[in-house]
């Protein structure tokens, strides 16, 4: 048998690996050139937009086309099956039963549309164009177009095309959201890009959107030095839902849609908002507001609720922090007057989301609204730690500072009036904070017993 001596082996490998080398050392063939679809757009959005009818649904039947630019996807995740398609003329929100949109239709990409056999509808005044779910005959609702579809009506064109945003004030977005209320088709600046000069966030020191289990959206005011607002609406599926607003004032760009009234802006990613530079003057910068704007009567308070995102803690007992809804009166109530067994503890909290108060704040005060009924005892209290987690099911472990607020008592039958309650919180300035009301009483059926019930 011959032998490979060690030196001829390596000089077999050397050549072995050149040979592998050279092999692959080939140049590859270039993409090919983009070549522009043979389809040409023959109506404008804003034309297409006037063929709709507020709360109606109504098919193309003509060989209808149009097209625009994406000025925002779902990327971010702040859009869910949508995406906004932009023209000289306006905007439209394309409805699309798919998720990943911005593989396909990332912004700046140029879509054709062909608008035979789909349906414009609209949710909240917004013009939507999708498809219709008719399977309850006499129901039909807005759907998505199925994705196995979208080639049937979606041609893409051109990549990074940019649009500059419109420069429009608050005033005009508020305007726009009104006349929608009416005509949906003569709101123009819906779904197109917007841009506010200066603005800022009323309330500062939360993030953008609930970051809980419930991911529920959140609706944060901007304002402007006017005092003019409008709200931001977040996902709690945006991949920035946790990211704490920015305290300063600035320029935001954003898609303006309008939901009833409202007008409401969509932000696409935090690089859109650029609020670095110093407050309006002369306007007092909130870092908590709550209006209750969803609660339901007697029911408990739930995420999505509220206006931030409260922790409804029972620590001990049964009893919950409830809506109360009186007409326009909306508040969170609380007694352990149905609660069982008849003298069991009762320790039940309501904590705010963590809140950042700056540093070079002159003073900090509290104030909210109370009523006290059928007294007999239970006890609110106003507290503030440091330290809580933001979940804890046991928020007693934490170290909470009781602050001092004249919550009205005393008030054995019927209820008070409402008393404004102020309390100074300026010695925790520079800090994070949980905000708690804690209600301690004891589980009764009757204000006659020896029970602590108060509401």
């Amino acid at each position: 048998m011959r032998k490979i001596s060690k030196s001829s082996f390596i000089l077999l490998m050397v050549a072995a690996i050149v040979a592998t080398v050279l092999s692959c050392n080939k140049k590859f063939d270039n993409p090919p050139a983009y070549v522009a679809p043979n389809i040409t757009a023959n109506t404008t959005i804003r034309a297409l937009k006037a063929m709709h009818r507020a709360g109606g649904y109504e098919q193309i039947t003509t060989d209808i086309v149009i097209s625009g630019i994406v000025v925002a996807d779902d990327k971010s995740g702040n859009l869910y099956k949508q995406v906004c398609l932009q023209d000289s003329t306006g905007g439209i929100t394309l409805s699309l039963n798919s998720s990943g949109l911005y593989g396909q239709y990332p912004v700046g990409r140029q879509l054709f549309v062909k608008c035979n056999g789909l349906w414009l509808s609209d949710y909240g005044k917004l013009i939507q164009l999708g498809a219709i779910d008719k399977s309850v005959p006499n129901n039909p609702a807005a759907t998505g177009i199925p994705s196995a579809l979208f080639d049937n009506y979606i041609i893409k064109g051109s990549l990074g095309n940019t649009v500059t945003p419109r420069t429009v004030t608050i005033s005009q977005l508020n305007i726009a959201a009104a006349a929608a209320n009416a005509n949906p088709s003569s709101d123009t600046l819906q779904s197109t890009l917007i841009k506010i000069a200066n603005a800022q966030f009323q309330t500062v020191g939360l993030t953008y959107s609930d970051t809980s289990a419930n991911k529920s959206a959140v609706s944060r005011t901007i304002m402007d030095c006017g005092s003019n607002t409008t709200v931001l609406y977040t996902s709690g599926y945006a991949n920035f839902a946790g990211a704490t607003i920015p305290s300063g004032n600035g320029p935001v760009v954003a898609v303006y849609v309008p939901y009833r009234t409202t007008s409401e802006l969509l932000l696409r990613d935090t690089t859109d908002i650029q609020f670095t530079g110093a407050r309006c003057t002369g306007v007092a910068t909130s870092f908590l507001s709550e209006t209750f704007p969803s609660i339901v009567n007697k029911a408990t308070i739930v995420s999505g609720q509220t206006s931030n995102v409260w922790q409804n803690v029972t620590e001990a007992g049964t009893t919950s922090f409830v809506g109360y809804v009186s007409g326009s009166t909306k508040m969170a109530s609380i007694s352990s007057f149905a609660s069982a067994p008849a003298g069991a503890t009762q320790t039940s909290w309501f904590i705010s989301p963590a809140i950042n108060l700056a540093s070079n704040l002159t003073t900090v005060t509290l104030s909210f609204t109370c009523i006290d009924g059928y007294d007999n005892g239970a006890t609110l209290k106003v507290l503030v730690s440091t330290n809580y987690n933001g979940t804890s099911t046991t928020p007693s472990t934490a170290t909470w500072t009781t602050v001092p607020a004249a919550i009205p008592t005393g008030q054995t039958t019927g209820y008070s009036p409402a008393v404004q309650v102020t309390a100074d919180l300026s010695s925790f300035k520079g800090q994070k904070i949980y905000l708690a009301f804690r209600y301690d009483g004891l589980a009764g059926g009757s204000v006659s017993s020896n029970n602590k019930t108060t509401t």
